[in-house]
């Protein structure tokens, strides 16, 4: 995973529920690219996100950040 969607991951877990832009602003990206992240990160079962744009974390993206990411 690269080091700025890992990131984004962190920063998700830490707050439990966060939008995309509350994300952008965080790390200092763009809401455009924030968006992106999410979305991969979305489509990898690392996090979910609602209609409304806030990001959850997944029972995977937290194994992940425990440190078990074998094969990941």
């Amino acid at each position: 995973m690269l080091s700025l969607a890992r990131e984004a991951l962190i920063n998700i877990s830490k707050k439990e529920v966060l939008l995309n832009t509350a994300l952008a602003d965080m790390i200092k990206i763009s809401p455009y690219y924030a968006e992106l992240i999410c979305r991969s990160l979305s489509k990898d079962e690392y996090i979910v996100i609602d209609s409304d744009g806030k990001c959850e974390i997944t029972p995977k993206g937290r194994h992940f950040l425990n440190g078990n990411n074998t094969g990941t």
